[in-house]
């Protein structure tokens, strides 16, 4: 319903505001105007009915109505409730306005704006908008008032707010403008809220403010029969949410809970005074701007407040005196979208010497952004006429899953702890004795922020069992620590604590105090400080405490000690340290000292280091450079939080030459090796040889490596370090039973074997004999069958798959030169190892020649190909191992040239796929062969084109397939005749080549084959292959799929000269 080149121009025509400048500035954005619902129009004051405040917005009903198109015919929704947006300035300063509202254009995409209006009392103009526009969506149904699409579900958010609204709210009768249909239409009647300014003519700076609120969904402008200009919008449209529940004033969704920004403000400003106009003013602004209940100031009359005291917790350092009182009303709370009030509850208080301090913190407060403390109003004291502020002490730390306090009934501010009377509780009954001692305690507790952290002074006969473990001592706390469980303060009864004396605390306190708030600074790092004591023997002071009370946790298990829980598995860090330094000696207190430094500083069971004496080692033997040696008590392990061994355990041995004659060199050379080989080895401990008495260091090489899903070694029983490999057994054994007859290749080939970490990366010798069917697909290149196979794994076993087909790379002169052979072999190693797989290295027996033997495509293989039929190792694409099936591919066929023959191979052995095989066709399998064109023909292969066929695995139950090589039998083929190749075969090698090279990428090349009769050779293709697609449909002539919609590129130019 909308002519771009003639529908803007019939809007400018046919109507005027009065003045020149706004019909100019309507008629700009009438011509710019794309469809028919987004003209901006010129509304007659006089169609805005139904006009009432909101708050200190307005709303009107506009009776024209928004445009809207129904059938493709313009047309309008009548009446239609608008907002109205007002400003102090119209027709005295026009230009002005126009100039604000060009600026308010331009936030059009946020609401959607239907014309200027101006009062005819007031002369000014206003802004005619929906504020809602945007968010009206099909699926939440359609308004039966407006008959738009709902706001959110069920609720229109132009119409439903205004069923009940009272005041400065009105009814657009015209309404907004929508769309239905490609049809343009108007929502009749539509709920909005006006905002009127006085001496709006004029006062510019504030219709600018005004102007610039974007909390308003604006709908326009409208002027009253005093000619004042008008807002006309939705107040805090972006800020109402169906689950803030709805106001009952307006009914419109709050816009926070049980909070409606447009009415509850001014509610709360009425029907109360503080009998001063400063102070009113001062509450009323806060309140205005207040967005949620819980938080609005009050006025709160002082025969409210009772139950006043002054609590010692708030006289400390330099905070001010403050009172506390019961609030008879209590704070403003909300349950269920419902305002409620939680009455007689605690307050705090603080007195004022004068108004204008009162009102100067006022003017504070609301500027911070960052207050601990809620406040709740002002009152003044009856008595002093001194003003003071009601304040909710730690307000927003309060919550209900902390309990209420059993004193001023509020919510904790931590579990079992409220922040406001627990501190000064902590602080009553009790003395050490000592004015500075108790000030001291005191300082903490008052600073204390839940119930666990209250450092106590502890009665020194409330300590039991005291003993030393080290250098300090435990002790059995007979009140035990605190604690809380559902939210419930309590103790654990008889706790194990460690206490530390400090010297001459007797003499010096304030020394002691030093030295404990320093060592407080610490406490929330690593300990747990508990509270202070004093020897009543030696009168000195003693800080009980828990050293790692952060570590212990219970599913630790507890101490069979201390019963406390362990810091980790089966081990507390307070008991088990200076056990393990006990019951033991190696004869040499250099060695003792070293192993005990190391003993307490372990954190776990598993890690303590140990001297292992020599006899409860057996079964010793020499592997490479080490020994293993099977270790009786076995090492530690934790079962059930239980500390327990693994019995007979195998273990490695690293020899220290001369260290049974130079310890102190033996002491330096192991805590060098622990250094190094800490993120390596599991160390046991240190032994020494009862027959050299040399030292020596038992470990494991590789215990962090181990997993017991690789499968158990069979030499030393210990879980592997990958897939059937042991790496402290398996590298020496594969240099064991063989030779090359040479020790520079030995030595070569085990160097790689012992840096092996995989069972299949093992470098081998190969025997010549063990490789069948060796032939040469390159310069220096062979393939041929390994008849021991490659190493592979199954089911944690160490197999091999035999008779696998392998590629061979010859070094010449390798025989001659073998260090150079080796040289050459070890950079080899460092460049193939990206790209294939290296198995070893043999000697051919007639020339004496090395070769490498390898997998030239083994990062190729993946599971998804399927495996090889032949080594069983996955494909390098589907249905095809490049490895095998190369071999495959030159075998069994022969052209009966061997210049043809060796063509064909050289393609053969570079396919990387079963598809593009070039093969050796002979003509008889060639059928119906007809000529098409010059030199070239059409016929039938009957063994037809290489495929890939995938069927899901009738073993599987997932959705699993496997790849099986196939052919499309009979299928239809081009070919290609080279004249005289009959005479000059390599010649037509040459152009054979020549046209592999420039085939067109549709074309796919099949093979060569030979014309019985004339003798010619021909290259057998389909031109048109990869142009081919289902989708064209199927050549009715040759059978094969379309190259193009109904048409095959191959047959039917062929037709069409016919």
């Amino acid at each position: 319903a909308w002519c771009q080149s003639c529908d803007p121009f019939k809007t400018t025509q046919g109507w005027t505001s009065g003045n020149n400048d706004i019909d100019d500035c309507i008629r700009e954005f009438q011509l710019k105007s794309t469809t028919y619902e987004d003209v901006i129009e010129w509304i007659p004051f006089n169609r805005l009915s139904n006009l009432h405040k909101i708050g200190s917005s307005f709303q009107a009903l506009w009776l024209d109505g928004i445009r809207k198109v129904v059938n493709h015919t313009q047309s309008r929704t009548s009446p239609y409730s608008v907002e109205i947006e007002k400003f102090n300035y119209s027709q005295i300063e026009t230009l002005e306005f126009i100039k604000e509202f060009k600026n308010y254009m331009q936030l059009r995409d946020k609401r959607k704006i239907y014309g200027i209006t101006q009062s005819t009392t007031t002369k000014k103009f206003m802004i005619v908008l929906d504020n809602f526009y945007y968010k009206r969506d099909i699926k939440y149904g359609k308004c039966t008032q407006c008959e738009r699409h709902n706001t959110s579900e069920a609720w229109c958010q132009s119409c439903d707010p205004f069923k009940a609204t009272q005041g400065w709210t009105t009814l657009w009768l015209d309404g907004i403008r929508k769309v239905e249909n490609n049809t343009q239409s108007r929502t009749l009647s539509y709920p909005v809220e006006i905002k009127k300014f006085n001496n709006s003519q004029i006062d510019i700076l504030k219709f600018i403010k005004e102007l610039k609120d974007n909390k308003r969904k604006l709908y326009g402008v409208t002027q009253d029969t005093t000619n004042q200009y008008m807002l006309v919008f939705n107040d805090f449209y972006y800020k109402r949410d169906v689950k803030y529940g709805k106001c009952t004033q307006c009914e419109r969704h709050n816009t926070s809970e049980a909070w409606c920004q447009s009415c509850d403000p001014f509610k709360a400003t009425q029907g109360w005074t503080s009998g001063n106009i400063d102070v009113d003013n001062c509450i009323k602004e806060s309140q205005l701007k207040n967005t949620k209940y819980e938080t609005v100031i009050e006025w709160i009359p002082f025969n409210r407040l009772s139950n006043l005291r002054n609590p010692l917790s708030r006289w400390t350092n330099n905070v001010e005196p403050e009172v506390e009182a019961l609030w008879l009303d209590g704070i403003r709370m909300v349950k269920n979208n419902i305002k409620s009030r939680s009455v007689l509850y605690a307050v705090y208080l603080k007195e004022f010497n004068s108004k204008m301090d009162v009102l100067e913190f006022m003017k504070y407060y609301m500027r911070s952004e960052f207050n601990e403390r809620k406040l709740c109003g002002i009152t003044q004291d009856t008595t002093t006429n001194q003003y003071m502020v009601v304040f909710d002490d730690f307000y927003y730390k309060r919550d209900i899953k902390y309990g209420e306090c059993t004193q001023c009934k509020r919510y904790n501010t931590s579990e079992a702890w409220c922040q406001s009377c627990d501190p000064y509780k902590a602080t009553q009954g009790w003395t050490s004795g000592n004015k500075d001692i108790d000030n001291c305690i005191r300082e903490f507790q008052l600073k204390s922020t839940t119930y666990e952290d209250v450092i106590e002074w502890i009665p020194f006969n409330r300590l039991s069992n005291l003993h030393k473990i080290g250098s300090s001592f435990q002790a059995l706390w007979l009140d035990g620590i605190r604690k809380v469980g559902d939210n419930t303060q309590s103790r654990t009864l008889s706790y194990s604590v460690e206490i530390k004396k400090f010297n001459y605390s007797q003499i010096d306190t304030l020394e002691f105090i030093k030295e404990l708030k320093n060592y407080a600074q610490l406490r929330d790092i690593e300990r747990k400080i508990f509270g202070i004591t004093q020897d009543t023997t030696t009168d000195q002071y003693i800080i009980v405490f828990d050293d790692f009370y952060h570590r212990r946790n219970f599913v630790y298990g507890k101490c069979a000690q201390c019963k406390r829980y362990n810091t980790t598995k089966a081990w507390c860090q307070s008991c088990d340290p200076f056990k393990t330094t006990q019951g033991w000696t190696s004869g040499n207190n250099d060695i003792d000292e070293l192993i005990k430094e190391a003993q307490l500083k372990s954190t776990e069971y598993e890690n303590v280091i140990e001297w292992i004496p020599f006899n409860r080692l057996t079964n010793l033997k020499k592997i490479g450079l080490n020994f293993q040696a099977v270790w009786l008590d076995g090492i530690r392990n934790v079962r059930n939080n239980t500390q327990s061994r693994l019995l007979s355990h195998t273990v490695e041995l690293k020899k220290f030459n001369d260290s049974q004659i130079n310890t102190l060199e033996f002491i330096k050379n192991y805590k060098n090796y622990v250094q190094f080989k800490n993120n390596e080895c599991k160390l046991y401990g240190i032994t020494q040889d009862a027959a050299t008495n040399h030292y020596m260091i038992v470990f494991d090489d590789f215990y962090h490596r181990r997993g017991i899903s690789d499968g158990e070694c069979p030499n030393c029983e210990r879980s592997n370090t990958s897939k059937a490999w042991c790496q402290s057994c398996d590298p020496f054994k594969t240099t064991q039973g063989w030779t090359s007859g040479n020790r520079d290749i030995d030595k070569c080939i085990k160097e790689f074997q012992l840096k092996s970490t995989r069972y299949e990366n093992v470098i081998e010798w190969i025997p010549a004999n063990m490789l069948l069917n060796l032939q040469k697909i390159g310069e220096s290149k062979f393939i041929a069958l390994f008849i021991d196979g490659i190493r592979k794994v199954k089911n944690n076993s160490q197999s091999r798959t035999l008779s696998c087909a392998i590629k061979l790379e010859k070094f010449d002169d390798s025989h001659i030169d073998t260090s150079n052979f080796i040289k050459k072999f070890k950079k080899y190693m460092q460049l193939i190892n990206n790209e294939s797989k290296l198995y070893g290295i043999m000697q051919d027996t007639t020339t004496g020649q090395y070769m490498i033997a390898f997998d030239d495509f083994y990062y190729k293989r993946d599971i998804i190909y399927g495996k090889c039929i032949h080594c069983e190792r996955y494909n390098t694409s589907e249905a095809w191992c490049q490895s095998c099936d190369l071999f495959e591919t030159i075998q069994g066929w022969t052209s009966g040239n061997n210049d043809i023959d060796e063509c064909i191979k050289e393609f053969q052995l570079k396919t990387t796929k079963y598809e593009d095989v070039i093969e050796w066709i002979p003509f008889y399998k060639l059928s119906n062969l007809q000529n098409i064109r010059e030199f070239e023909f059409r016929a039938q292969w009957l063994d037809g084109i290489r495929k890939v066929e995938s069927r899901k695995l009738s073993r599987s139950q997932v959705n699993t397939l496997e790849f099986v090589q196939s052919r499309t039998l009979s299928h239809e083929v081009e070919l290609k005749k080279l004249n005289n190749s009959q005479i000059d075969a390599l010649e037509f090698i040459k152009k054979f080549k020549n046209f592999m090279q420039s085939k067109d990428s549709k074309l796919r090349l099949y093979g060569i084959t030979k014309d019985t009769t004339t003798n010619q050779y021909m290259i057998v293709f389909d031109g048109f292959h990869h142009g081919r697609d289902i989708i064209y449909g199927i050549c009715a002539h040759c059978n094969r799929y379309n190259t193009s919609e109904a048409w095959c590129q191959s047959c039917d130019p062929f037709k069409v000269t016919q």
